[in-house]
């Protein structure tokens, strides 16, 4: 009857074993620390603190500012002699029973999981979430599902172009936005739920008693399960969009905190500029765009300059290699213009590219290396009569000789009647390579659209000096271009080296 309320502190619906996340209780100390009163009750210790540590540390801290506190169900006062020994053993069993009630939601959970149940809020794009934890499909929605991996998958667009074409078509997000984030197409393209399928353990608890929620990058620990709500995407797109997801990434590693290596997969950006996507150096290390200066006019003025490793030699002439961007610019209409107007003998140097790739591959000789073979062939057997007919070998040595250059010869003429089949058979082939370049040639729009689709690299040798090559299929050949001088008196020529390689 003596003691007076100064007020009741109470977190609902909080769970007790972090202290950082109860706003009241933090309250409560702060007000112990102002002297606002002497005593705490609280029914039992899980309902003070169910972390053993926090709740040690706390009550030995209201002690030094004079105050104690009082568990009624426990019947523990921590001013006592033995009341911080019986409070260490009932805060441990109030922890060891979080720990359970964590095993039992887990567990709670998995058989949840195996069901094939819905979490979450569902504002998923494309779905709405129905009483009884299903996915009804939004058709509207649906609709800029299907068109994000189609832009994906068939017409090669990156997140962030996809993002600017859905605002220029008006789509509205799974909250009804109309801006379009990349990180929300990714999303989007990386979630399984449109083939009809769950993934489960995309993060977790790191411990039941910090409960911090930590992203599982490993989809391969992710457990998928097939549920009962209609798909949005085949699941054979699905998997197209992960494998073009895949090849856009770099592996690197890094160290944690103990100095172990581990490893992280980020995504490789693909870079604005089309020259950026295609200058590489002679080892395929990719250049740099940088912002140079400025024009008279007031333009940003851009070049390429190759990351070079940090130990070089003193003489390394590599660090100095930079390019203007306005060179590209001027080669790239050139360039375009010349492949269309050399479109079959460029297709027969793609076919001949091929041809040499699958002779190497195959270990086999080349047309002209049987030919001089036949010929050396029939001069050795020409030469073994004249040997005979001047006594030079005996009859049994001639016929052996003989016979032997025989076999190898026809052997030989065997591989050029097939050769030459091979060639008859390879008409087609060349047709077809003609008839995508010129698909190519009339499709793109631009210069810089034919550089994509045409051009697979542009190695510089030098600062003047460029080898554009061009691939269709398996076959790529270089055609070298020599720009030089300035911006206004550049010039620019084709060099027809490469028609060496037909």
């Amino acid at each position: 009857k003596n003691w007076n309320i100064i007020g009741k502190y109470i977190d609902e619906g909080i769970t007790g074993t972090q202290a950082k996340k109860r706003p009241a209780f933090l309250n409560m100390i702060e007000d112990a620390k102002k002297g606002k009163f002497d005593l705490i009750v609280t029914r039992e210790v899980c309902r003070f603190a169910r972390n053993t540590v926090d709740t040690l540390v706390t009550t030995r801290e209201l002690r030094n500012y004079g105050i104690e506190v009082y568990f009624v169900e426990d019947n523990i006062w921590t001013m006592d002699g033995d009341g911080e020994l019986r409070l260490t053993i009932m805060a441990t069993l109030a922890q060891e029973e979080s720990r359970k009630v964590s095993e039992r939601v887990k567990a709670g959970q998995q058989i949840s999981r195996e069901k094939g149940m819905v979490y979450g809020c569902g504002n998923i794009l494309g779905y709405t979430r129905e009483v009884g934890g299903t996915y009804e499909i939004d058709e509207e929605q649906a609709e800029t599902v299907k068109l994000i991996f189609k832009m994906y998958t068939e017409d090669e667009f990156g997140s962030q172009r996809i993002a600017r074409e859905l605002e220029r078509l008006g789509r509205k997000t799974a909250l009804g936005y109309s801006n379009w984030h990349p990180e929300v197409v990714l999303a989007t393209l990386k979630n399984p739920t449109y083939t009809g399928i769950q993934a489960y353990g995309k993060s977790f608890n790191n411990n039941y008693l910090e409960q911090k929620r930590i992203q599982n990058r490993d989809r391969s620990k992710y457990m998928y399960v097939k549920s009962n709500y209609e798909p949005i995407i085949p699941f054979e797109v699905f998997e197209k969009a992960q494998r073009i997801r895949e090849s856009k990434k770099v592996i690197t590693y890094s160290s944690d905190e103990n100095g172990k290596n581990i490893l992280i997969e980020k995504t490789r950006k693909n870079p604005a500029s089309i020259w950026a996507r295609k200058i590489v150096d002679e080892n395929g290390v990719h250049f740099r765009r940088q912002r140079w200066c400025e024009d008279k006019n007031g333009g940003e003025v851009y070049g390429y300059l190759k990351k070079m490793p940090k130990v070089r030699e003193p003489d390394d002439e590599r660090k100095s290699l930079g390019i203007p961007e306005w060179k590209f610019e001027q080669m790239g209409p050139l360039v375009v213009e010349y492949i269309s107007d050399n479109v079959d003998s460029i297709a027969s140097a793609l076919l001949r590219s091929i041809e040499t790739q699958k002779e190497k591959a195959e270990g086999a000789p080349s047309p002209l290396d049987i030919m001089i073979r036949i010929e050396k062939l029939e001069s050795k057997l020409e030469t073994l009569m004249e040997m005979r007919l001047g006594d030079e070998i005996t009859p049994d040595e001639y016929k052996e000789m003989k016979a032997a250059a025989e076999k190898e010869l026809r052997k030989y003429k065997a591989k050029d009647r097939a050769a030459s089949r091979i060639v008859e058979i390879d008409i087609d082939a060349l047709a077809g390579i003609k008839d995508k370049l010129t698909s190519i040639i009339k499709e793109a729009q631009s210069t810089e659209e034919m550089v994509e689709k045409a051009i697979s690299k542009i190695v510089p040798r030098n600062r003047s000096l460029f080898e554009w090559f061009v691939k269709i299929d398996d076959g790529e050949i270089a055609i070298p271009v020599v720009a030089e001088g300035r911006t206004r008196h550049v010039a620019i020529s084709i060099q027809d080296d490469w028609k060496n390689q037909i």
